[in-house]
């Protein structure tokens, strides 16, 4: 826009220069010669100038660039002209203003002065407004003195806005209050709306002044002295004064510099310079310098004046905003009701008598909102779907948000959870009858008392809520859920002496539910505390308390194929007649944690997997104490899948078994226990188990178990005790766990029928145990592997460890940078040993003893002893035995064993009897290398080998 006004203008300036072009043309073939700035008064002729300038900032515009022409139209040399002078501005924003002038000048030669005068037009861009103005002016010039006055009228849109601001204050609002069905706050704000106008004025300004001095033969200064006026509407006037100084040292050179003061533009100093080609002074005498002045531009404001207006209004506005519902964008409808006889219409001003009348005309979306009134018990009801029937007892919220339909402006507050006006009362209305709920349903706030059947239900329903709710001696379930599905949740109810379950809550087939059951006190069930059958999909039971319950304190089972994600977290449960929870062949991630499970009269947790199910476990620093049967109960069988962790549990005080870990039938278990602490497990009440951690395989399972910084202290019967039959696998492996004051073994580990067995302990402390240390037995056809690393096994009786095969069993034995110490006789008198190894009927062992240290054992340090057909090969390198009561190292074979042995770099001292005694007896072989070690202070015999009947012996000392 700014590049096409300027083609505009320098058009007509075009077009303007036409006229006089042709005036100031001779004929060609005219020998006359062309009358000059030179000549006399009367043929003095006026040309055309063109020129550039620029002036500072002054008042209301800024610094501007100026292209300008002067273009004589019509003139009598020396006595008139009328003149047509266009000006383009361009200021430092590039913002383009224009001015286009018609004047008429004549020259009075009787007063030697110009009189003249002018009409023009001007426009003016400020970057945000375009603005037009008509102007005219007088003058009067001549040689010593000059007076000019100029008029400026604004014409078109003189009043534009330029920017507007809204800003407003937060609104201040009352609580919510009721009013009709609907809840409602009131508030007010105040708005502030501030605008900025551009004005362009009408003005007028009159100035006089005197030739002040001649500089050069052409040039001269001349001061003047003036004031000005200007005024627009909503603007104060303004009334100025301006002093400015002109000096034309040369006819192409101007240059000004002007002061000016008002009380709205203040004071400003203006410097201006210019140029123009090719001037119209003359250096004749006085009289036709005046008359060259005809050329000179018309001195006025080239810049419209604009005044900047700021207007500010401020308005109050009264608000009043209905909550509405943030998931259907709908307002909330309220039925209410006061417990009394009267009938009413629903509204707060006029509640219903019952709550009946209030659910007959609920709609989906309503609540049916519950004042205690005159309570005499509120029969059974059923809620219709899409409804939620409240009572002021408990603290009511609801997640809203406030907004208006009408007003200077809409508001919303966005959504906030308000609670409604009346709740928190704690009188909850009685209900005698049961209630029964639909789908998208909520139930706040009753008291459900002494109903025949149960005291809650919902059939075939979804996604509903029941919380704050009271339900005392139902003769069925407190409350009854069956074949649910979608979202559904059940909080901080109190449920006492339910005939049944406390909460009963199923999902038919692969229905998907996500059931939370969260922070309800359940005591006195008939039955269970919870109930969770044929369960599917996502179920959180979290924060409940559940006491003396009939049974199970929880119960979760799943049927089929379905797959749970089950969560059952930092719940209280104590008193429970069978296990505190009970996972019953539960499909897919069960997490059970942070539980604190007290005196159930069977386990305190039971997971049980069978018939191909996968199951995955997580318990999770549970304390359980004082259950009738093992602490922590798995299983798993009939082709069933178990993995799992469990940790960082506290399990004390409990019947049968700390932990019991059971797979048959075909099963694969992988488990891992970690930062368990075991304590003070007692046997059962029939005399059996008192086991720490008791783990059994059988029937061609897989089973494979980890035990890791664990704690198993006072066990009743062995701290830990494997078992593995019946064609099974099993591994074991313990890791930095402290095993200590067993009443029998402290590790026991047994394998018959065809097992494969694997038993790894490192970096593990065995103390305090009544009798071994660690056991291992191999009966029938098994495979035996044994890796004792960096373990430490002190005050034990009978032996420190334990080793016998037996049957057909192989074995393979590695005991390295380990630590026996304090062997006692058994409570019969016998062992005594730190290591005792033993080989029967047709067994097959291999057994290394590396870096080693047994000391101050009752008999023997070391006592290695083949049977039978029994073929042993056997190694011990760098090992220490000391303070033996017996022999140091004693190796016996008898019957038609085979012994293969080394004995290489072994320091023995302080034995009683022998330092080392070898001896083979019946129809054995022993082959074997005694080297390097070092036998000191032996009561006997240094050294003392022995063959009797027909023993074979082939050594090397």
């Amino acid at each position: 826009m700014k590049y096409l006004s300027l083609v505009f203008y320098a058009i007509l300036l075009l077009l303007g220069g036409i006229p006089a072009a042709f005036a100031q043309t001779t004929n060609s073939n005219s020998n006359e010669e062309l009358p000059s700035a030179k000549g006399t008064a009367d043929d003095l002729r006026i040309s055309p100038n063109f020129g550039v300038g620029y002036t500072t900032s002054g008042a209301s515009h800024d610094g501007f660039g100026r292209f300008e022409a002067f273009i004589p139209l019509l003139q009598n040399p020396g006595r008139n002209l009328t003149f047509l002078e266009g000006r383009l501005l361009l200021d430092n924003d590039t913002n383009i203003s224009s001015n286009l002038i018609l004047g008429h000048r004549f020259y009075n030669s009787n007063s030697q002065r110009i009189f003249g005068s002018y009409l023009a037009y001007d426009s003016r861009n400020t970057d945000s407004s375009i603005f037009h103005q008509l102007g005219a002016g007088l003058e009067s010039l001549g040689e010593y003195w000059d007076f000019r006055t100029n008029v400026y009228v604004p014409i078109g849109d003189t009043r534009q806005l330029v920017t507007e601001n809204i800003s407003q204050t937060t609104p201040i609002f009352s609580n919510p209050f009721f009013q009709g069905n609907s809840l409602v706050m009131s508030g007010s704000r105040e708005r502030r709306e501030t605008r900025l106008f551009e004005a362009a004025m009408t003005g007028l300004d009159v100035e006089a002044g005197v030739k002040i001095v001649n500089l050069g033969t052409t040039g001269e200064l001349r001061g003047y002295l003036g004031g000005y006026y200007y005024d627009a509407a909503e603007s104060d006037s303004i009334l100025g004064w301006r002093a400015r100084l002109e000096a034309r040292p040369y006819d192409s050179l101007r240059l000004g510099l002007s002061v000016q003061n008002d009380t709205t533009f203040g004071t400003n100093i203006i410097f201006s310079i210019g140029a123009s080609f090719p001037g119209n002074h003359t250096d004749s005498k006085e009289s036709e310098q005046v008359i060259a002045r005809l050329g000179e531009s018309v001195t006025r404001q080239q810049q419209i004046i604009v005044d900047e207006q700021w207007e500010s209004e401020l308005f109050t506005e009264e608000l009043t905003l209905t909550a509405t519902n943030p998931n259907t964008n709908q307002p909330y409808f309220f039925q209410h009701v006061r417990l009394s006889t009267g009938v009413g219409d629903g509204t707060f001003e006029n509640p219903f008598g019952q709550v009946q009348s209030a659910i007959d005309v609920a709609q989906t979306g309503n609540i049916v909102y519950v004042q205690f009134g005159e309570n005499s018990g509120i029969p059974a009801f059923t809620i219709p779907d899409g409804v939620s029937v409240l009572s002021t007892g408990p603290i009511q919220q609801i997640s809203a948000s406030f907004n208006n339909l009408a007003g200077v402006s809409l508001f919303d507050t966005g959504v906030m959870n308000e609670q409604l006006p009346l709740s928190g009362s704690g009188n909850l209305p009685t209900v005698t009858g049961t209630i029964t709920l639909g789908n998208d349903t909520t139930l706040s706030g009753f008291a459900i008392a002494n109903v025949a059947g149960n005291g809650i239900q919902g059939n075939s329903i979804q996604n509903f809520t029941i919380r704050d709710n009271e339900i005392t001696n139902a003769t069925g379930e407190g409350i009854n859920l069956a074949n649910i599905s979608g979202t559904s949740i059940v909080s901080n109810n109190q449920i006492t002496n339910s005939g049944a379950a406390g909460v009963f809550a199923q999902t038919a087939g692969n229905t998907q539910q996500e059931l939370t059951i969260n922070s309800n006190t359940i005591s006195g069930s008939g039955q269970q505390g919870i109930n969770l059958d044929n369960i599917s999909g996502t179920s959180i039971v979290s924060n409940n308390q559940i006491t003396n319950s009939a049974a199970a304190g929880i119960f979760a089972q799943t049927a089929g194929n379905n797959q749970q994600e089950l969560t059952i977290n930092s719940n209280t449960i104590s008193g429970s007649g069978q296990q505190g929870i009970n996972l019953d062949n539960i499909g897919g991630t069960s997490i059970v944690s942070n539980n604190q499970i007290t005196s159930s009269g069977a386990e305190g947790i039971f997971a049980q997997t069978a018939g191909n199910t996968q199951q995955q476990l997580t318990l999770d620093n549970n304390t359980i104490n004082g259950s009738g049967k093992p602490g922590i109960f798995l299983q798993a069988s009939e082709n069933s899948q178990q993995t799992g962790t469990v940790s960082s549990n506290i399990i004390d005080s409990n019947s049968g078994q700390g932990i019991f870990v059971q797979a048959s039938g075909n099963t694969r278990q992988q488990l891992t226990l970690e930062t368990n602490t075991i304590n003070n497990t007692t046997v059962a009440s029939d005399g059996s188990g008192g086991q720490g951690i008791f783990i059994q395989a059988a029937q061609n399972t897989q089973q494979q178990l980890t035990v890791n910084n664990t704690t198993v202290d006072r066990s009743a019967g062995q701290g830990i005790f494997l078992q593995a039959s019946e064609d099974s696998q099993q591994q074991l492996t313990v890791n930095n766990t402290t095993v200590s004051n067993s009443t029998t073994q402290g590790i026991f580990a047994q394998a018959s029928d065809n097992n494969q067995q694997q038993l790894t302990i490192n970096n593990t402390t065995v103390s305090g145990s009544t009798e071994q240390g660690v056991f291992l037995q191999g009966n029938g056809s098994t495979n035996q592997e044994l890796n004792l690393n960096n373990t430490t096994v002190s005050n034990s009786a009978g032996q420190g460890i334990f080793i016998q095969a037996n049957g057909n069993t192989s074995q393979q034995l590695n005991i390295q940078d380990s630590q026996i110490n304090n062997t006692t006789v058994g409570s019969d008198g016998g062992g005594g040993q730190g290591i005792f190894l033993q080989g029967n009927g047709n067994t097959q062992q291999q057994l290394t003893i590396d870096n080693t240290t047994v000391s101050d054992s009752t008999l023997q340090g070391i006592f290695l002893q083949g049977s039978e057909q029994n073929q042993q090969q056997f190694t011990i390198n760098n090992s220490t035995v000391n303070d033996s009561t017996d022999q140091g190292i004693f190796l016996q074979a008898s019957g038609n064993s085979i012994q293969d042995f080394t004995l290489n770099n072994n320091t023995v001292t302080n034995s009683t009897g022998q330092g080392i005694f070898i001896q083979g007896n019946d129809n054995a072989q022993q082959n074997f290398t005694v080297s390097n070690n070092t036998v000191s202070d032996s009561t006997d015999q240094v050294i003392f080998v022995q063959g009797n009947n027909n023993a074979q012996q082939n050594f090397t000392v």
